[in-house]
This record gives structure tokens, C-alpha cells and sequence, in this order.
């Protein structure tokens, strides 16, 4: 698990070389002391370790919907959440849109909110009460198959996934749906007996 960079306070330590300062500033401790030796050689004598395992979130994607679809009919892709205290979630969809039309889009974690800028989104925990811990399907779209589609492989990305725990962003690996679309089936016309 990665660990929450926790700041260090080293002002106090007549530090000339300024990278070494900026390395101790990154350092995942709560307390350091340290002692120079001499000037072109640094000796810890003493480190003390306080709450160093301060775990940071950690999230992932993935994108589901049917094997295959029909011309006409409605296409539903679901973006499904794994993660640990994920309180919001940004990133990108994007489709052909001579194949599909966007009909609806929900979001459907408990007091989770879905809003949308162009091809953008953000979805959120509107309370701060229900961060992600587990699985959660969490949006889901809704598009009509296009004539255009027939025969082809119609997909949806959502792309530029970042998901934060109020204090931290983490970057996700994008998440691809994909599926085949086939010609509308046609329905012969019903058959009636003649007349005697």
C-alpha cells in the first residue's frame, strides 16, 4: 500500500545542501533528528518513526455491458468503482457518436452526484457520508444503437479517470467497453387464413 507523504519541519537543521532538505521535507516520518558529521557528509544518528503506515487510497475501474446489441436498441454500459475511501471520481467519456446517442446517464451510489461538462464528468459523495469501500456500480449510460452501428463494434471509454479521497488524487487506468452491433432483426408480417 502506498503511505501519505506527511510533512517534516526541518528548518531548525543547518542544512547547505538544498536538495537533501527537500528530500527530508518528502520523507513519510513524523520526526527526525539528525546531526551533520561534517560538510560534505551526513550521518542520522537518530530517527525517530512516529504513525509512518498513514495508507492512502487506492481505486480501480472497469466498464460492462451485453455481448452484443441490435440497431435500435437501447445499449446500457456500466462504470463499475473498486477503491477505498473514494469520495469523488473525474474523468472523460467518450464514443462514436454516428453509432450511438446518449439517452441517459445515473449515477447510482447511495447520495453520489453525477454532472456532466461536455464530454466530462465528476460524480461525488454529495454528503461526505458514503466514500467508496468495496465495489459500487457507480454510473451507468444509457444509448440508443444507431443505424450506422450495424455490423460494427461499437465502444465507450471513459478515459482521464482520477478518483480522490478528499485529500489525495489517484490516477486510474482507463476503462473500455466494447460489444458487436448487428442489423435489426426483421419480424415477418403475420399470415392469415384466406376467407372461404
Amino acid at each position: 500500500p502506498e503511505h501519505a507523504l506527511i510533512p517534516v519541519n526541518v528548518t531548525s537543521c543547518n542544512l547547505s545542501d538544498h536538495s537533501l532538505r527537500n528530500l527530508l521535507e518528502s520523507l513519510n516520518i513524523r520526526t527526525l533528528v539528525m546531526t551533520l558529521c561534517s560538510a560534505d557528509h551526513y550521518q542520522v544518528l537518530c530517527l525517530s518513526l512516529l504513525n509512518i503506515n498513514v495508507f492512502a487510497a487506492s481505486a480501480s475501474a472497469s466498464a460492462s455491458g451485453p455481448k452484443s446489441v441490435e440497431v435500435g436498441e437501447t445499449l446500457q454500459v456500466t462504470l463499475t468503482v473498486k477503491g477505498s475511501d473514494v469520495y469523488g471520481l473525474s474523468g472523460k467519456i467518450s464514443y462514436d457518436d454516428t453509432m450511438l446517442k446518449l439517452k441517459s446517464s445515473s449515477c447510482k451510489a447511495k447520495n453520489w452526484q453525477l454532472e456532466f461538462n461536455g464530454d466530462k464528468f465528476v460524480a461525488y459523495d454529495n454528503k461526505g457520508e458514503n466514500p467508496i469501500n468495496s465495489s459500487v456500480k457507480l454510473i451507468v449510460l444509457k444509448f440508443t444503437v444507431l443505424k450506422a452501428a450495424a455490423k460494427q463494434t461499437v465502444e465507450v471509454k471513459f478515459t482521464n479517470l482520477v478518483a480522490t479521497d478528499a485529500k489525495n488524487d489517484i490516477n486510474m487506468s482507463d476503462a473500455t467497453f466494447s460489444c458487436s452491433a448487428k442489423e435489426k432483426s426483421s419480424t415477418p408480417a403475420p399470415t392469415t387464413a384466406p376467407v372461404k
